[in-house]
């Protein structure tokens, strides 16, 4: 049975690789809501802004370029308009359901130009708490991310990163979503539809 869909934005959140923008899709799917992910809307807004023979660039060649104190301001302009755009979702006055599921890039929630009240007013948060040994091989079968490329020990520079990332997750969490092994992601996202379900979203 599908649950009821969220008045209100529902913002997913977790390290890399552990399933927020095919959770995002399939929920959005579910409830046939608006589903953004910030790095795509990032790779949207760098093609406006930066003029580059008209090819359009993935995330991780816009970190390569701008390096990483540019792509964080970047990336929090881009996070700031989404929050304003939520807020704007929430305080609609004419009945209708404008709530939208938002997939978020693995370090938004630990960008430092990014202020607590923005990243609290992007909507309902669930932190996707998912298993690092999960996490690294789905990284390893998706291509090793320019932050673990020079990394001496790219596993434990993940498993550290996991550990400073988890309490930032655990902080902005509305509801936490631990996945500690591999199922279908159907299942998963009907399960994670029923668990933002109980919180009365809906």
């Amino acid at each position: 049975m599908t649950s009821a869909p969220p008045t209100r934005p529902v913002v997913l959140c977790g390290v890399k690789h552990c399933g927020k923008s095919t959770l995002g899709a399939l929920l959005a799917e579910m409830w046939h809501l608006p589903f953004l992910d910030t790095d795509i809307v990032l790779e949207e807004a760098y093609a406006h802004h930066f003029s580059d023979g008209g090819r359009r660039l993935g995330v991780r060649e816009i970190f390569r370029r701008l390096g990483a104190d540019e792509f964080r301001r970047f990336e929090a302009e881009t996070v700031r308009t989404l929050a304003t755009g939520a807020r704007q979702a929430e305080g609609a006055e004419d009945g209708t359901k404008r709530a939208v599921v938002i997939a978020t890039g693995g370090g938004v929630f630990s960008n430092p130009y990014l202020s607590d009240e923005t990243l609290r007013g992007l909507g309902f948060t669930v932190f996707l708490d998912v298993g690092v040994e999960v996490a690294f091989q789905r990284v390893l079968r998706g291509g090793m991310p320019p932050f673990l490329a020079d990394a001496v020990d790219p596993r434990a520079k993940f498993e550290q990163i996991c550990h400073e990332r988890r309490k930032v997750f655990e902080k902005y969490a509305d509801l936490i979503f631990p996945i500690e092994r591999e199922v279908s992601a159907r299942r998963q996202a009907a399960e994670l539809a029923e668990r933002i379900t109980e919180h009365g979203l809906s």
